[in-house]
């Protein structure tokens, strides 16, 4: 019997130049990890300032395949001393235009994405979506709020920092089963009148440097972690660090754990899973439809179980809809029909419909194979769109 030798990754003459330095890195990973860098991660950095630029820098300058960039800001000539991707000639320019410039002078193939936005409750969820990791980088207190729930929602890690004067903190939330959000440490957003700024307060340019390339540090051992490649894991879940610039001293304390009952994000997510779990489905183990890009040609029947209103925003193409408090008087004909025995559930997240797909196989125990597309229309449209990839099955 003949031994074929292993299928090896032989990266690209430039990769080997740009990237060969942290690839001999004990525990990285070697050219594999680097490949999964280059084509598979996609980082979201809020906040191009003190910390988003020199995060920014060195995610790029490591070869990480995607970044984002959330800001709605224009550089300032009092940026200038801390946000180290600035210069002289791009003062009035949008931040998120003039950091994507100084990255692709740097790598110029990393892929950057400009959101030049302010992140608000409204967008938070729909920019981060489709990002592995987010970093905070944002100064002020009601920013990280709304990117910690927005972070929570989405099942996404943060990694955020903050620095004011000589004193900074960074720490990792939403991560792992036991990681708490930033809500769960800290519940109430303080009043204006509380919050230090680098306004009010100033702040040592250096201070922010450091910790932005920590936080560049620890989004690079979590997606690492999250991809399964190389040794490294994240240092900071459950943890956060405090550095003292005026003493150059580094400690870290202990979190309290997610707060699954009293955190006023959490509780809601928490609420929403159990009550998924707890739905009957006649001893049967629920299954899930394939993601967007395993979708098959036109044997199922999409039933999407979404408000009249939503449906006409966009849809599978070929649906049929029957809101959910419809289905229990109009599903009836449908799964009795001999030309449905294959019938796939979708909703806008995933979670009616999982609720759907228990109810129809009560009304039809053993007739109809019914299943759940997981994440809803919010997950197709993520998978860089129904209508790009699969324009067969969308409105």
């Amino acid at each position: 019997m003949t031994e074929h030798p292993p299928v090896l990754f032989c990266p690209d003459r430039e990769s080997v130049e740009r990237y060969s330095r942290q690839m001999l890195v004990q525990g990285f990973g070697g050219p594999r990890a680097q490949q999964v860098l280059q084509q598979q991660v996609r980082v979201l950095i809020v906040g191009c300032g003190g910390l988003g630029c020199p995060a920014a820098l060195y995610l790029a300058g490591a070869g990480v395949g995607c970044i984002g960039l959330a800001d709605a800001d224009r550089v300032q000539r009092s940026n200038l001393h801390r946000q180290v991707a600035f210069t002289d000639a791009d003062v009035s320019a949008a931040k998120v235009t003039a950091l994507r410039a100084a990255l692709q002078a740097r790598n110029p193939r990393v892929h950057i994405t400009e959101h030049d936005v302010m992140v608000s409750a409204d967008s938070a969820r729909d920019i981060l979506r489709p990002y592995d990791v987010v970093l905070d980088c944002t100064d002020n207190a009601a920013a990280r709020y709304t990117v910690n729930d927005a972070c929570v929602w989405e099942r996404k890690p943060l990694v955020s920092a903050a620095a004011v004067g000589l004193d900074g903190q960074l720490a990792v939330y939403n991560h792992g089963r036991d990681g708490p959000c930033y809500r769960c440490v800290f519940p109430v957003c303080p009043p204006p009148e509380c919050q230090g700024s680098c306004d009010a307060d100033g702040v040592l340019g250096m201070v922010p440097g450091v910790l932005g390339v920590l936080q560049a540090l620890e989004a690079l051992k979590l997606v690492m972690e999250m991809r399964g490649v190389g040794k490294w894991r994240c240092s900071l879940t459950g943890r956060l660090l405090l550095f003292d610039g005026r003493h150059l001293e580094f400690r870290t304390v202990q979190l309290r754990p997610r707060q699954r009952h009293s955190c006023a994000v959490c509780r809601q997510v928490y609420d929403e899973e159990e009550a998924t779990r707890a739905l009957p489905l006649n001893g049967a183990r629920p299954t899930t439809a394939p993601a967007a890009a395993e979708l098959p040609a036109a044997d199922p029947l999409y039933l999407d179980v979404r408000p009249p209103e939503q449906f006409a925003m966009m849809h599978l193409r070929g649906a049929l809809n029957i809101p959910f408090d419809e289905l229990p008087h109009r599903a009836p004909q449908y799964l009795s029909c001999r030309r449905h025995r294959h019938i796939r559930v979708v909703c806008r997240r995933g979670i009616q419909s999982q609720k759907a797909v228990a109810l129809l196989r009560q009304l039809a125990p053993n007739a109809v194979h019914i299943e759940n597309v997981p994440g809803g229309m919010e997950a197709l449209v993520s998978k860089r769109g129904v209508d790009e990839e699969h324009g067969k099955h969308a409105r």
